[in-house]
């Protein structure tokens, strides 16, 4: 009731610093809210046009507000349909990601499979903020595919970490050799990928 309040009353919206919101965020993302046995739910709609109106006031939202709306997120009904729908609108307003918000936005979309928002978000990172690329952010892309069988991509994902210089990690390395023991040999990946980093290799096998 306290954002639907808010939202229609349009004097209040120019009163609502940057602080407020995220004041206002963080006790509803903590707030328990999701019960299968009632009807009650976060009204995600009406928390993005909290969100996203407020930018023309004063200064709208940032860094700590999308960190709490992905946490809100979570405790919504439709979360899968939320998180993509953050997804393109961040990506639509060149949002500036921390590794943070950007790690835990992709963990959630590779959880509920929204592989087109992924790849999206993948892109827009890629062009925007290559600096993002870091090996923490490979380990989700490549669990996420690796949770859907899709070992094609991951190993795209692989040759991209190998064009940036980054060395994977021994967790890139079992989602890798894992899927891979089910469906193809990865001598090969083995042989031409991993020289110089042998060790992390043997940790994940």
């Amino acid at each position: 009731m306290l954002i639907k309040t808010i939202l229609k009353n349009n004097n209040r919206k120019a009163e609502l610093s940057v602080d407020e919101l995220n004041g206002l965020l963080i006790s509803i993302s903590s707030l328990k809210l999701l019960n299968h046995n009632t009807a009650h739910d976060i009204n995600i709609d009406a928390f993005l046009e909290l969100i996203f109106n407020y930018k023309y006031y004063k200064g709208g939202y940032n860094s700590l507000s999308i960190d709490q709306l992905l946490i809100a997120i979570g405790k919504c009904k439709q979360a899968p349909v939320n998180y993509t729908k953050l997804a393109n609108y961040l990506i639509t307003d060149k949002f500036l990601f921390s590794e943070y918000n950007l790690q835990y936005l992709i963990c959630k979309l590779c959880f509920f499979k929204q592989y087109q928002a992924i790849n999206s978000l993948s892109e827009y990172i890629a062009n925007d903020q290559p600096e993002l690329l870091t090996v923490r952010i490979f380990e989700e892309l490549i669990k996420g595919y690796h949770m859907d069988n899709r070992l094609d991509s991951a190993e795209e994902l692989l040759i991209l970490m190998k064009e940036k210089n980054l060395i994977p990690s021994p967790v890139i390395y079992s989602y890798i050799i894992t899927g891979y023991g089910k469906r193809k040999d990865y001598s090969k990946l083995y042989g031409t990928y991993s020289s110089g980093n042998q060790a992390a290799l043997s940790v994940a096998r």
